[in-house]
């Protein structure tokens, strides 16, 4: 028997962000930082030690089943979005956003909350600590046969649909057409958000 480690990464905030087992941390830290993208949030580890390899797979099951950190896949059935409902509340969520508490549901049950939804969610995450992975909400990409065509917040910008402050400010999508909303993630990324 060779000893194991449960291991927990929490984020600055102290959210939890990803539950494993390792008999060397440093190197599965290392292999998380290379092929993770939230690997570079981890703020803090914390670790308790098992005899056996079996009894750290027990604990993990039982604590990933538990407390269920946004980005562990096995053990966790709960949706990253019914995750943030849950602890933010359908009712909050409804009213801050002017949608229906049915509009929040519907959205739990198909496991992705609307990309519109994104950046007052995260405002309401950060408040209160808890993680909001863009996994959490419904991303579109473009296809492959549109990769050529321009972006889309620059025919946007151009129809005269942005409010252009000063450099650095966050400007607001004023139009947004339905078939448009594969242009969100392309927004956000420019700073620009789509009301």
């Amino acid at each position: 028997m060779s000893k194991t480690a449960l291991y927990r990464h929490y984020d600055a905030n102290g959210v939890l962000l990803y539950i494993g087992i390792a008999r060397s941390i440093l190197q599965r830290t290392a292999q998380h930082e290379k092929n993770a993208a939230w690997a570079e949030e981890i703020a803090r580890i914390d670790v308790e030690w098992h005899n056996s390899r079996e009894a750290a797979l027990q604990a993990e099951a039982v604590a990933i089943t538990a407390d269920r950190p946004f980005h562990n896949k096995s053990h966790n059935s709960q949706s990253p979005a019914a995750c943030i409902v849950a602890k933010l509340g359908q009712k909050r969520i409804a009213d801050t956003l002017g949608v229906g508490a049915a509009a929040v549901s519907v959205a739990v049950t198909r496991g992705k909350l609307p990309s519109a939804w994104l950046p007052i969610v995260r405002q309401m995450c950060a408040a209160e600590g808890i993680a909001c992975p863009e996994r959490a909400f419904g991303f579109k990409f473009p296809s492959p046969e549109h990769s050529d065509a321009p972006p889309p917040c620059a025919s946007l910008k151009t129809a005269g649909s942005i409010q252009n402050d000063s450099p650095g400010t966050l400007h607001t999508c004023a139009r947004f057409r339905r078939n448009e909303v594969l242009i969100w993630k392309q927004c956000v990324s420019q700073n620009l958000l789509i009301v």
